[in-house]
């Protein structure tokens, strides 16, 4: 059978399997491959009968050069639209009528020129954009694809060489060199389909697990100050509790509640009232250490876990406490608008936390009855 008979078909299957999965993935790329090894089958028809027939050498060689240059378009589309205008598509369909017409030059080798010359350029950009693209993105298959290119543009330059000196036995090694790099470059498209297939899952993923740590975060905080809600206290308080039953260290709730905060709603408006619930929130978020939690209780009420002591907790939110009175907004509110703070130390070894809770309430209320704001 025709080498070139087997070689059309083997283009062609490469071209249908491909189309296949154009079908499945929709990617421009991949439709640029199929256009690029259809026209690859049909200058392996049209080589059979050259370089005997001048016009089958202008077939051939536009074919070559318009399925190369569709190669080299495809790899600025992986991952991006194909960003050609029509003025492009003009350019490429008249070099390949050019080619395909024929151009006269002397020698057994002249009709051959145009085209080759052509073929080599398209195959220097092909492979310098998949070597690129192989580089930035760590794509094997593109890698695969960049040395097919190199090697046909090598064979191309091999057998125009061949040709212009008369050395019809030094072609053969030159096509081998081709089919072989056509194999390579066939088996460099599918697994760069591959990686690109994984590359889409995997930051599909990572967008999935933004957007769930994003829905918990949503879940497990206040939607006004930003501190975390009941929800997020029951998930780890038996956790704190274990914890400090371990490591035998002390755990204290205090309690935070904002004094006037009715006048201030009614003197001022809710806009100024969930101000100042949000000022609270992000003052003692920012002065709070990093193993302390800060919750929205309810209202105008606060919770602070502290892994401290009743004492301490004390010493450092009573210092807190005179630092917030003090701030702008605090001052401008006026009329008595503070801060309430009780605490209250777990014993050791507590399973049950509602008893401290209430314990902290109590304190607290006890502080605004007392006036100590």
């Amino acid at each position: 059978m025709d080498p070139w008979v087997i070689a059309s078909a083997g283009a062609a299957l490469v071209g249908a399997l491909l189309f296949l999965i154009y079908l499945h993935r929709r990617r421009g790329y991949v439709l640029l491959w199929v256009v690029g090894w259809l026209l690859i089958a049909a200058a392996a028809v049209a080589a059979e009968g050259y370089p005997d027939a001048p016009r089958f050498a202008g077939l051939y060689h536009a074919a070559i050069v318009l399925a190369t240059t569709a190669f080299a378009v495809s790899a600025s589309t992986v991952g991006r639209p194909l960003a050609w205008t029509p003025r492009h598509w003009l350019a490429v369909a008249a070099l390949g009528g050019w080619l395909a017409l024929g151009t006269p030059a002397p020698g057994a080798a002249g009709p051959a020129v145009p085209g080759s010359l052509a073929a080599i350029v398209a195959g220097v950009v092909a492979s310098g954009r998949y070597a690129r693209l192989s580089y930035a993105r760590s794509f094997t298959g593109a890698g695969l694809m960049a040395v097919a290119f190199g090697a046909i543009t090598l064979a191309t330059a091999g057998t125009l060489t061949a040709m212009a000196t008369g050395r019809a036995d030094a072609i053969e090694p030159w096509v081998m060199l081709t089919f072989i790099a056509h194999a390579t470059l066939a088996v460099g498209m599918h697994l760069l389909v591959f990686e690109d297939t994984t590359r889409e899952l995997r930051e599909a993923n990572q967008r999935l697990d933004a957007a769930r740590a994003d829905l918990r975060d949503l879940a497990l905080t206040d939607a006004l100050t930003g501190a975390y809600n009941r929800r997020y206290f029951d998930e780890i308080i038996g956790r704190e509790l274990e914890r400090h039953k371990r490591a035998n260290e002390p755990l204290t709730v205090a309690f935070i509640d904002v004094n006037r905060f009715k006048s201030v709603n009614d003197g001022h408006g809710h806009a100024a009232g969930d101000m100042l619930l949000r000022d609270v929130s992000e003052f003692f978020a920012r002065k709070l250490r990093e193993t302390d939690y800060i919750f929205r209780w309810g209202g105008d009420e606060f919770l602070v876990l502290m892994a401290c002591s009743a004492a301490d907790a004390e010493r450092r939110l009573a210092a807190l406490r005179l630092e917030y009175e003090s701030a702008p907004l605090i001052t401008a509110l006026g009329g008595g608008v503070g801060l309430a703070i009780g605490c209250a130390e777990a014993p050791p070894g507590i399973a049950d936390i509602d008893p401290v809770i209430a314990a902290a309430d109590a304190a607290m209320y006890a502080n605004k009855s007392a006036r100590v704001v």
